[in-house]
């Protein structure tokens, strides 16, 4: 069983490291997602292809397949959940649990776990932290990870938008402003007197 560190919330594309706990480089990851046929690859330090994801599909719920030593060896539909995730990784038999929120997931096979993944802060940034039970594995769960992270990502940023108050200047319909202070006796918002 080995840790393995996964820099958090990774460009839609470019290339990272994957370091151990003991900041030793053990896998690169490179490529891009987001339209139909993009992968991501982890490479083993001395160029060779372990594994890809590739999305297959756009749309609500895209679906990706998985390739080990360029075989395909499984597929991934997404699912809807509201907190908790649970996914299912067709042809592998794993199946993916976790909560979004949180940012930990679980891959499972049986009763046996595969890998965990939870977001830890360290000093360099957030990474994700991927305890995997086997080396053989590894590539295969890199992939998963950068995968279950950008769409928990992508699914609190539609589920919580940035509200903005102001004025625009592009958009003729909102050439307002709206300025509130609150009053200290009274403890209620006032307009603002400039306005």
């Amino acid at each position: 069983m080995r840790t393995l560190y996964v820099k958090q919330d990774l460009a839609a594309s470019g290339t990272t490291v994957i370091h151990d706990h003991h900041q030793q480089p053990q896998y690169l990851l490179t490529g891009k997602w987001g339209n139909r046929l993009d992968a991501l690859s982890v490479y083993q330090l001395s160029g060779q292809l372990e594994a890809e994801i590739k999305q297959t599909s756009l749309g609500l719920l895209p679906r990706f397949s998985l390739f080990y030593h360029q075989q395909r060896v499984g597929r991934l539909h997404w699912s809807l959940g509201v907190v908790h995730e649970v996914h299912y990784v067709r042809d592998l038999n794993w199946i993916i649990l976790g909560n979004q929120a949180t940012g930990r997931f679980r891959v499972i096979h049986g009763t046996e776990t595969l890998m965990t993944m939870q977001t830890v802060a360290l000093a360099k940034g957030d990474y994700l932290e991927l305890t995997v039970q086997s080396e053989s594995y590894e590539p295969l769960m890199i992939c998963l990870a950068v995968i279950l992270d950008r769409w928990a990502r992508r699914r609190d940023k539609h589920r919580f938008p940035t509200l903005r108050w102001g004025h625009s200047q592009n958009n003729p319909l909102t050439s307002y402003t709206l300025k509130l202070t609150v009053s200290e006796k009274t403890k209620k918002p006032q307009r603002h007197p400039n306005f």
